[in-house]
């Protein structure tokens, strides 16, 4: 509750978008119960489920991120999201909202991993430490370049559910990795919430 009550605060009182490619709006009273707790202004709370890349280049869809005072991004499949959305009107809507430059986004499980420079992808499934140990060019270790231009994660790659589903292992293989193909390592773990915000990004 306190992180989300953070960024509402750092939202300047708009528009709440919250994105993901499956389930429902179960977040849009549960966000705007916690504005009203805090006696934040917002004026909405809304869920765009994009459940095809097509989506990504809906006008309607592209306006409501780029007019969002705020991004929040549910957990689910982090393939899906990046591979539905990087490179689309949708992710540069993110990037740049001409009415709140500095809006806080956030996210939870796989919409945390969306944020840093670099995101593990999970395009072929999800990879366990003692795969990513014994070989750190296994195939489930996919790493891609980031879309969200996170400044206060640039150099990062993230991973939550850490010590649930005992992910030193493959955390420690993705920042090797990101050393040996240069790119800057800092890897952050997450728990036990698992939720991570950033304040002043590109949006």
């Amino acid at each position: 509750d306190a992180a989300f009550v953070w960024m509402l605060e750092r939202s300047g009182g708009g528009h709440v978008l919250v994105l993901r490619a499956s389930g429902d709006g179960a977040y849009d009273e549960y966000i705007l119960g916690l504005a009203t707790a805090a006696g934040v202004p917002t004026l909405s709370v809304s869920t765009v489920v994009c459940h095809h890349r097509a989506a990504s280049f809906d006008p309607w869809v592209v306006e409501m991120a780029s007019n969002a005072s705020m991004v929040w991004f549910a957990g689910g499949d982090q393939w899906s999201y990046y591979s539905l959305w990087k490179g689309t009107p949708l992710a540069a809507a993110l990037l740049h909202s001409p009415l709140y430059p500095h809006r806080p986004m956030g996210g939870t499980s796989a919409g945390c991993a969306l944020l840093p420079a670099t995101v593990y992808t999970a395009q072929f499934d999800s990879v366990v430490s003692d795969e990513a140990l014994d070989d750190p060019y296994y195939y489930r270790i996919t790493l891609g370049a980031g879309f969200l231009h996170t400044p206060a994660l640039a150099s990062t790659v993230t991973d939550t559910h850490f010590a649930q589903r005992d992910r030193m292992g493959r955390l420690l293989t993705f920042v090797a990795r990101m050393a040996e193909d240069v790119i800057a390592p800092l890897g952050p773990r997450l728990e036990p919430s698992d939720m991570g915000g950033c304040e002043g990004a590109r949006g």
